[in-house]
């Protein structure tokens, strides 16, 4: 519970927001904690970086799976017809354009996300999104990989270094939700709605599309989900989760 509480401290509690960024804060840690090593001055605000990297992952995580999912669909034997197919293409493109209303605001707006996670976890069968541990916590600033600056610079140096560094991963991240968004509105305005509209139309007209029509259907939107990882999946602010047994619990 000890160091529950120190990290809840160090990393989340808001009584202590304006705090962090100061000197006394540090000596506040260092007489917490005792830690081995130095102390780094958090930055005033932690809320932005945490959710910037929150931001990151979830939208990988969530592009992951519904990139696999729509691999398997494609998979034989093929048991699904074109209803299935409208079904799956509608829920798709709904997930499409919430990611462009993403896009707008950066992921900032907690219900976009809350929506985000709900269109996957409808879509995806719920031991594949249980296997990726789907949605993600929000990490707290310890778990974010920042690189730290040189310990053989000053106090001051070292401090104004992590400001930086934690104000140009923040802009990193908003700069990947909105290239994100771009590649939504090029893909929604060339395949996305074009593909479920001759679907329909198809349908309508008592036609019955061919197995391997169906699955290049699925194979494409695997493809565009793919887009959306290899967007997210650079090495800038990371996440280093603790183990589930001793993740930080807010009390």
């Amino acid at each position: 519970m000890a160091s529950r509480l120190r990290s809840w401290i160090a990393s989340s509690d808001p009584d202590f927001g304006r705090l962090r960024g100061s000197d006394d804060f540090r000596f506040l840690q260092l007489d917490l904690d005792q830690p081995m090593r130095s102390v780094l001055r958090r930055p005033e605000n932690v809320t932005r970086i945490r959710i910037a990297a929150y931001v990151k992952k979830l939208l990988h995580d969530g592009a992951a799976l519904l990139e696999r999912n729509w691999h398997q669909r494609c998979e034989p034997p093929w048991r699904a017809d074109v209803h299935d197919l409208i079904k799956w293409l509608e829920l798709d493109d709904r997930t499409w354009r919430l990611l462009a209303r993403m896009a707008e605001d950066r992921a900032w707006y907690w219900l976009h996300r809350a929506q985000f996670c709900r269109l996957v976890t409808e879509a995806v069968e719920l031991v594949h999104v249980a296997d990726l541990r789907f949605p993600p916590p929000v990490p707290v600033f310890d778990e974010l990989v920042i690189e730290k600056p040189d310990g053989l610079e000053s106090l001051s140096r070292r401090d104004q270094s992590v400001e930086a560094r934690v104000a140009e991963l923040t802009r990193h991240v908003d700069d990947v939700v909105q290239q994100v968004g771009r590649v939504t509105a090029t893909l929604s305005a060339a395949t996305a709605e074009v593909g479920l509209a001759t679907l329909r139309r198809v349908d309508a007209e008592g036609e019955r599309p061919g197995v391997e029509r169906l699955r290049a259907v699925c194979g494409r939107r695997a493809a565009h989900w793919q887009r959306v990882v290899d967007i997210l999946s650079d090495d800038r602010l990371r996440v280093e989760f603790v183990d589930p047994v001793n993740i930080q619990l807010e009390p």
